[in-house]
């Protein structure tokens, strides 16, 4: 029962976090205002809003208009639950709960990336508190934090001169805060695993002939997943 509790408060915060990736696009007050159905804009009662629970009781459909609902939103709150478990597993109290909102920060960027092609100063903002709290929690080492800071963030911006719109401005700030957080040795690998990875998936899409060679593909999916699996490399692989 305790594991399960666990999850079931990371599904919470992960119910959240689904308002947030739905509402910032939108531009909307993600503090105020009851949650609505998007279709018929219904608002939605309490036992409407169970993580995990009113998904699967209502077969993935709005009570009022039974218009399906994505199946992203039962995903994020899976995942919500697992990491919140992981995290508690992997760390103390204190790291725990940083480590578990950079992550949830982290899954914001990307899927709102993935949707609107665009990355949020709030949400860079809000990665930058966490990073400086992680590094004063961990090691808070200056040197290290301004190198990784600079080395790909400059990179990207360099790579811009010579290839126009070779990386979004919002993809160069999460570099810059990542490089914060990771710093200099790490940041390098993270960022040639995000460039095989996206390579990777565009030559796929190229071959199905879903996309095209000038067209864009959202970067910080990849930048997001690089970044979390390198902060946590040395509690995947101890030797």
């Amino acid at each position: 029962m305790f594991w399960i509790s666990l999850f079931f408060i990371g599904a919470c915060f992960g119910s959240f976090f689904n308002v947030v990736i739905y509402r910032l696009p939108l531009n909307e007050s993600i503090i105020k205002g009851r949650s609505y159905c998007p279709n018929c804009y219904h608002q939605l009662s309490w036992y409407d809003l169970l993580p995990i629970i009113s998904y699967l009781c209502l077969k993935g459909r709005c009570r009022y208009c039974l218009k399906k609902i994505g199946i992203s939103h039962l995903v994020i709150e899976v995942i919500g639950g697992i990491l919140f478990v992981y995290c508690f597993y992997q760390y103390d109290l204190y790291k725990m709960i940083i480590v578990y909102f950079i992550a949830m920060v982290l899954l914001v960027i990307a899927l709102i990336d993935l949707k609107t092609f665009n990355i949020y100063d709030i949400t860079i903002f809000i990665l930058f508190i966490l990073t400086i709290i992680y590094r004063l929690l961990t090691s808070f080492d200056i040197l290290d934090m301004i190198a990784g800071s600079l080395v790909i963030s400059s990179l990207m911006m360099g790579i811009n001169i010579f290839i126009k719109d070779g990386f979004g401005i919002g993809d160069i700030e999460l570099m810059f805060v990542s490089g914060i957080l990771l710093g200099f040795n790490n940041i390098i690998i993270a960022f040639m695993i995000a460039i095989i990875t996206g390579g990777i998936y565009s030559l796929f899409l190229l071959l199905l002939k879903k996309t095209t060679m000038h067209s864009y593909i959202p970067f910080a999916p990849f930048l997001t997943g690089a970044i979390f699996f390198m902060l946590q490399y040395d509690n995947i692989f101890i030797f």
